[in-house]
């Protein structure tokens, strides 16, 4: 008997696409509507993060058939838990005019005297909008080192004058910058990028870990050149 189903939890299925940057495993195409999580051991009812990699539409039929041996999506998921798959692959923006450009996009008040630009519209899933952040790889792949670098630094104690305890998930801080911001960080304007990596990098250095860090002489991120040299970008 085929082995019934289950679904993973929100939080399980979240981190798998995470730790994938929200990318195919396999071909690095970046997270659409169509990304599936597959079961690398091919046993349905085994929904753990360990069993589970973020694969699109066709890659996953492939792996499903047994195309893509298991032994190559277990090397996969070690990469992607050690944060060494390559940068995601973002699809080309449409064309636009700059009248329909500039019509995507309102500056706000975000997070003090700051403004930012952001689209008007929530886009649906997958869909990238021209001239944001997400439509940058190098940029984007910046942005999320430091949400997740952040994360990582509020995970550690205590932050924003309250205790943390256990793990806090990455998707947690990008609904704080949302707030602050008026969007998730990559559906900012790119000509904003450095004014968010800016704040991003103010809230990492003001955590407690953060301020202890520097107190010993100790960096608390890589600035974006430094990011692209290392090859991550």
């Amino acid at each position: 008997m085929k082995p019934a189903r289950k679904k993973p939890s929100k939080l399980v299925d979240h981190a798998v696409r995470d730790e994938c940057d929200w990318g195919c495993a396999i071909c690095r195409e970046h997270n659409t509507s169509t990304h599936e999580l597959h079961h690398i051991d091919g046993n349905p009812s085994n929904s753990v993060a360990e069993n589970l990699l973020l694969l699109c539409k066709n890659c996953h039929g492939k792996a499903t058939a047994k195309l893509t041996a298991e032994a190559e999506l277990r090397i996969l998921k070690s990469q992607a838990k050690l944060r060494l798959l390559p940068a995601v692959r973002m699809p080309l923006p449409t064309p636009q005019s700059n009248q329909q450009t500039t019509g995507d996009y309102s500056p706000i008040t975000g997070g003090g005297a700051v403004n930012f630009k952001i689209i008007n519209q929530k886009p649906k899933s997958g869909v990238v909008i021209p001239n944001s952040i997400v439509s940058s790889s190098k940029h984007y792949n910046y942005v999320e080192h430091l949400i997740k670098r952040l994360t990582e630094f509020r995970t550690v104690g205590k932050s924003f004058g309250q205790k943390r305890t256990g793990k806090i998930h990455a998707g947690v801080t990008r609904s704080i910058l949302e707030k602050e911001l008026g969007a998730l960080p990559k559906n900012v304007h790119l000509t904003d990028f450095e004014k968010v990596c800016k704040k991003i990098q103010a809230k990492i250095d003001k955590t407690a870990n953060g301020r202890g860090r520097k107190k010993r002489g100790q960096k608390n991120y890589s600035t974006f050149e430094e990011y692209l040299a290392s090859g991550r970008g």
